[in-house]
């Protein structure tokens, strides 16, 4: 967010490749809070991407609901994505996950690409809001999300993970 301070003029569009916004996790989403918000204030066609179903449903918490983007294009499957019966080659696993964590974390979504697009113009908020929405209530709002998560068990596979080494 550091070049909306810097910028002679704003960029004609950005775009935002699987940025993990939607992973709603607290350590990597809160360092995009303020880009988000400086994002939405410029007013400039922005292109997220996400690798799929459940960071699109993440996307929509932060980036919908929170900072109230205003929607230019809906979300949409992206027609560059693999084909089912595509096998790329270059993409490796450098560990094998646990069979805990894989329990937690197995989802039919394809890690290789940025399986949905949507663009956004701008924010229902005005610059003050969007300020708090960056500063207070999005990292309270992950906070509180992780402390859900935890609760139900989404963390049990890697807490055990962690604990045994």
């Amino acid at each position: 967010h550091e070049w909306a301070a810097e910028a002679a003029e704003p960029p004609d569009l950005v775009v935002c490749f699987n940025s993990g916004i939607g992973t709603l996790a607290l350590p990597l989403v809160r360092h995009w809070l303020d880009t988000v918000a400086a994002l939405l204030r410029a007013d400039v066609p922005v292109l997220f991407t996400c690798f799929g179903q459940k960071e699109r449903q993440g996307e929509t918490v932060i980036l919908r609901h929170l900072f109230q983007a205003k929607v230019l294009v809906d979300f949409l499957d992206n027609p560059l994505k693999p084909l089912p019966e595509d096998k790329p080659t270059r993409h490796v696993r450098a560990a094998e996950l646990t069979a805990s964590i894989a329990s937690v974390e197995a989802d039919s979504d394809v890690r290789l690409c940025s399986a949905v697009v949507w663009w956004a113009k701008g924010s229902a908020l005005g610059g003050e809001e969007l300020q708090q929405a960056a500063e207070v209530k999005g990292p309270q709002l992950l906070k509180e999300l992780t402390q859900s998560f935890a609760a139900r068990g989404a963390y049990k596979g890697w807490t055990e993970s962690l604990s045994s080494g």
